[in-house]
């Protein structure tokens, strides 16, 4: 990543398309796959929080996203992900309407997580972070790293678990776009969003949020 980058202009302002887009793709999602939303009661639609769901598809936040929508509006959306998808046109634009903020997975991110704990504070509801930091490639949890712990204890905000089941096999790693129906079968796919306990961040180390996170999200 170039390190003179200037996070304050992250996220990029979406334009008028990008909601159009947010609101069709919401809408698509729940027409082409079985999309089961589960634990949607534990979030409080008042308070702010980091979500920290895993991961296995480029769609993971996009998706996420469709699922609190009831609750918040995507102008209260922020996200970590990875810088290289601002290299890619369709990617870029999926990565704004996110409300990206890019991070350096093999260099320096610590202005990432700066910009990133900046909004939360100040100016946004919703932050996510996988912390995997990338895709599973076999399905299974990758190793949970300890940044958006470390944000949570420098705001006060909690941490949610996040389980993400099925967007591995609608849009895997090898696809350059998400499959829409499971041909092989004649069915849809099935999507699964479960939203796990809020993590108080008070009385924690960032390891112990972290280690609570990964335990709910292997138990979900």
């Amino acid at each position: 990543m170039d390190k003179k980058r200037k996070y304050g202009r992250y996220p990029l302002e979406r334009r008028y398309r990008d909601y159009l887009f947010f609101d069709a793709f919401v809408k698509l999602t729940g027409h082409m796959y079985h999309f089961e939303v589960t634990g949607l009661e534990k979030i409080d639609p008042f308070e702010k929080y980091i979500i920290c769901p895993n991961h296995e598809s480029d769609l993971d936040c996009m998706w996420v996203w469709a699922a609190l929508s009831e609750c918040y509006s995507i102008d209260d959306m922020c996200a970590l992900i990875a810088a290289e998808h601002l290299d890619d046109p369709l990617e870029k634009f999926i990565f704004r309407v996110s409300g990206g903020i890019p991070v350096d997975r093999k260099g320096d991110f610590s202005g990432a997580l700066r910009r990133a704990a900046y909004l939360i504070e100040k100016k946004k509801k919703l932050l996510l972070i996988h912390p995997e930091g990338t895709r599973t490639r076999s399905g299974n949890l990758g190793e949970y790293k300890k940044g958006a712990a470390l944000i949570s204890k420098n705001t006060g905000v909690k941490t949610v678990p996040v389980r993400i089941i099925g967007s591995g096999k609608i849009y895997p790693v090898t696809n350059r776009l998400p499959r829409l129906f499971d041909i092989e079968n004649i069915e849809k796919y099935d999507l699964k969003i479960i939203f796990g306990d809020p993590i108080d961040p008070e009385g924690k180390s960032a390891q112990e949020i972290t280690d609570e996170l990964r335990r709910q999200t292997e138990e979900m």
